[in-house]
């Protein structure tokens, strides 16, 4: 990621709207007790052991206006206030503080969520750090008002 970054950057909520059909195998007296099973996993959250019949394209794409303009006044002190209420709340938990310690602390059990999940982890934190980068950059050119951190101008590597 280069420093020369010129372009505003703008959030946009994309929809892609898909066709997917998921299967999961369930143990029941009859089909409909399969079913009822089915749908109770999926209501508590079980998604994750529901598996593609068959892989699938999105159909089309489009972006979504409205949500793209409730995301338009977001600003990196917005996206840090949010991030130390998870912190606080991770810290309160877990007793790791508020400091370098908790946020390693949360940042490593997201990790193991995100494996429970199914989500490459090391692939989610290079993304994130990418767009931190092109968020802090973009906040520098716009308005002056920071130094751009160490390693924001490589898209987050140091």
């Amino acid at each position: 990621m280069s420093s020369t970054i010129t372009a505003r950057h703008r959030t946009y909520r994309v929809l892609a709207y898909k066709t997917e059909t998921l299967f999961i195998d369930v143990a029941a007296r009859d089909e409909d007790a399969a079913v009822d099973r089915a749908e109770k996993l999926w209501e508590a959250g079980q998604q994750n052991l529901f598996h593609a019949l068959m892989e699938y394209r999105p159909m089309r794409f489009e972006v979504d206006e409205a949500a793209t303009a409730q995301l338009a006044d977001v600003t990196n002190d917005d996206r840090a206030r949010w991030a130390k209420r998870a912190l606080s709340s991770f810290s309160r938990d877990t007793g790791s503080g508020m400091g370098e310690e908790g946020l390693h602390d949360l940042l490593c059990d997201l990790g193991h969520y995100a494996h429970t999940i199914g989500i490459d982890f090391a692939v989610a934190i290079e993304r994130a750090a990418e767009t931190w980068a092109e968020e802090i950059i973009e906040e520098v050119q716009s308005t002056g008002n920071r130094t751009a951190p160490e390693g924001a101008a490589e898209g987050g590597a140091k």
